[in-house]
């Protein structure tokens, strides 16, 4: 069955909170591609505990730049994931109403007319939406 969305992150040393964001898209994602930019803290170690046999892959290359890292963890979904879409979050982030994310991902997955999804994100008072759900390969 082809993969629908695949958690895609960039971290660096959050292994104190990276649990409470991956719990939070179990059961919605397909798989995880992860980047860790040189963590000394077990990030990567962390992130497969709470994973657990969930598919997905911590891959570790150091630091350049955002633009180059988020580039790169991009490129590193679309050729070990194959799932659809790239859901991107950061690690002191969580995933709220993640099933209705998924259905509505389900629905438009076939178009491809769709490249980039906006998701509302919210901090104590405030409350914006910004482009975290991309299509594999839509050039981003």
């Amino acid at each position: 069955m082809p993969k629908t969305v695949s958690l895609v992150m960039i971290l660096k040393n959050e292994a104190s909170c990276i649990a409470k964001t991956l719990e939070s898209v179990k059961g919605i994602i397909d798989d995880y591609v992860i980047l860790d930019t040189g963590s000394t803290d077990n990030t990567p170690d962390a992130v497969r505990a709470a994973m657990g046999d969930m598919p997905g892959r911590v891959f570790e290359e150091p630091f350049v730049d955002f633009a180059q890292s988020r580039n790169r963890v991009l490129e590193l979904q679309a050729e070990h994931s194959g799932a659809t879409f790239s859901l991107m979050l950061s690690a002191d982030e969580m995933l709220l109403s993640g099933g209705v994310l998924r259905e509505f991902l389900e629905e438009y997955k076939d178009d491809p007319s769709y490249g980039a999804f906006s998701i509302e994100m919210n901090a104590e008072n405030a409350r914006w939406f910004y482009p975290r759900v991309l299509r594999t390969g839509a050039g981003w």
